[in-house]
């Protein structure tokens, strides 16, 4: 683990209801560079979704812990898309409740399948138009 994953996890090992924590981005890509912020995606059990304030101050402390800005997203109402590419290309830094994440994973993929099979004829109808030009 990471000094930068140990320092998330030692901000939100002490929030209650957390049930899995992704670090992503650049982080994770190993693109870091002095200017780049940190992503982290948080999962967080149905009852103990964080509301705007409570975000600003869970991100507040996590730019303190790690030194950087955080960009930092509730998986729980998160776009399909953006939770989709967090879990898909993030890596998995703490899971203190392993049946909400796999549910939450079972989920998002039914989701993202179903948006992918909707944005199709859309994207094709697009393309067809931008050829016609």
């Amino acid at each position: 683990m990471t000094s930068v994953e140990i320092r998330i996890n030692d901000v939100l090992g002490a929030e209650p209801g957390i049930a899995a924590v992704l670090l992503f981005g650049s982080a994770v890509r190993g693109r870091l560079r002095p200017d780049s912020d940190i992503d982290v995606a948080t999962l967080f059990e149905h009852s103990a979704i964080p509301g705007i304030e409570e975000r600003l101050a869970l991100r507040q402390r996590l730019e303190e812990a790690v030194q950087r800005d955080v960009d930092l997203i509730v998986l729980n109402d998160a776009p399909t898309i953006l939770a989709f590419q967090a879990l898909r290309y993030g890596r998995l830094i703490a899971c203190p409740r392993p049946r909400v994440y796999h549910e939450f994973v079972m989920r998002l993929v039914t989701e993202y399948a179903d948006f992918k099979r909707i944005r199709k004829p859309i994207e094709d109808a697009l393309i067809r138009r931008s050829m016609l030009q």
